[in-house]
């Protein structure tokens, strides 16, 4: 409010002094057309000094509005596959692995020899010989010896050996038996089993010479397949398609939609951004010369009966100091034109102007630069809030 006033004040005090000078100031070529008075004394022209202070204004931030955004994106990647390895046919094949043969069965060979008999103490025994009488021819068994007969000389009364010995066992022989080994036994060894076990392999080509085919299978292809929006080298489609619905959302706010169509302001993201921030400016400001009074010529010397103008002492600007008005000097005029006011009240011609005015006319013009100088000087000492 003080700047406001400030600047009223200001603008009060121009037109105060507007209208004194309009009002105070004489018609273009009125000093042309008519003859100065004798004995005017030439009076430079009054200039006022006007000055008016800027006032600091505000001026608020300039923003506008601005939204997050969001809109439902559907994207659609189609299939694409490729054969890595194409599909064949491989058999499995079999064969026996022996970690160990089979040995048959040795049976052992028992041991040759023979028994041996050791005497350990002899048998007694005593040899009988047959008799045979050679006139009888009667047998009979007597020792060695028994007819005392001589190889020469018969002394046996006829009984001659027929030479048939018996041996009589009269006391056995003590013996003892005992395996002699001619041959020693050999032994046998038992049967030993097979260890093996069967070794098989899938292979598209044949085995070897001892290996058997027990199978067969076919392996599929190896299909490489991926997703895409085209078809990379190399690959073909399927014809299977996936779309997908993702909701996108701006990072930054901004006043329109992005490009592209679908797009809708993001409940409770308004935000209010900031083109320009506040400032403050000096507004206004001047200084300038404001014309009072104009300056006015010498007039002739007047005759020696002629008499001086009435008022031209109260009246003559030359009474005013130069270059500025006073509260003191337009009192002075104020008081002077009062006193002619008072004398008449008909129009009377302005001093050393010639030009009819009303002192009532006067009196307002003057008061008028009254009122701009004391708002004015008011304005300057008041202290800016």
């Amino acid at each position: 409010m003080t700047t406001k006033t400030r600047f009223l004040t200001g603008c009060l005090a121009t037109l105060a002094v507007a209208s004194a000078v309009t009002l105070a100031a004489p018609p273009a070529g009125a000093a042309a057309l008519s003859d100065v008075p004798c004995g005017q004394a030439a009076a430079p022209a009054v200039y006022q000094t006007l000055e008016q202070e800027p006032v600091l204004r505000q001026v608020p931030p300039v923003t506008h509005d601005a939204w997050l955004w969001q809109r439902d994106v559907t994207s659609t990647s189609y299939e694409f596959s490729r054969v890595v390895r194409a599909a064949y046919t491989e058999y499995l094949w079999a064969h026996k692995v022996v970690t160990r043969p089979a040995v048959a069965e040795v049976p052992g060979t028992p041991a040759k020899g023979h028994v041996e008999t050791t005497i350990v103490s002899p048998a007694v025994t005593v040899t009988w010989y047959e008799y045979e009488q050679q006139n009888t021819h009667m047998l009979s068994w007597h020792e060695d010896g028994w007819n005392g007969e001589k190889d020469d000389v018969d002394h046996g009364k006829g009984w001659f050996k027929t030479g048939i010995t018996e041996v009589e066992v009269l006391t056995p022989a003590v013996t003892e038996d005992h395996w002699v080994v001619d041959q020693a036994a050999v032994p046998g060894t038992p049967a030993v089993e097979e260890v093996s076990h069967v070794e098989h392999t899938w292979s598209a080509e044949a085995g070897g010479d001892d290996w058997t085919q027990v199978d067969e299978r076919t392996v599929p292809a190896v299909v490489e397949t991926v997703w895409a929006d085209s078809a990379p080298d190399g690959y073909l489609p399927t014809g299977a398609s996936s779309s997908t619905t993702t909701a996108v959302q701006t990072d930054d706010v901004s006043a329109t939609a992005p490009d592209g169509e679908g797009w809708s302001r993001v409940p409770g993201s308004l935000a209010q951004v900031v083109d320009e921030p506040a400032t403050s400016q000096l507004v206004g400001g001047s200084t300038e010369q404001v014309l009072v009074f104009p300056a006015t010529p010498a007039g002739e010397p007047c005759p020696a009966s002629a008499p001086a103008p009435a008022g031209t002492s109260a009246m003559s600007p030359a009474s005013a100091p130069a270059g500025a008005v006073t509260h003191a000097g337009v009192k002075h005029a104020v008081d002077a034109v009062s006193d002619a006011s008072s004398q008449s009240t008909n129009d009377e011609v302005l001093p050393e102007t010639g030009n009819p005015v009303s002192a009532l006319l006067l009196v307002t013009g003057l008061g008028a630069v009254v009122a701009g100088g004391v708002l004015v000087r008011g304005a300057r000492r008041r202290p800016t809030a």
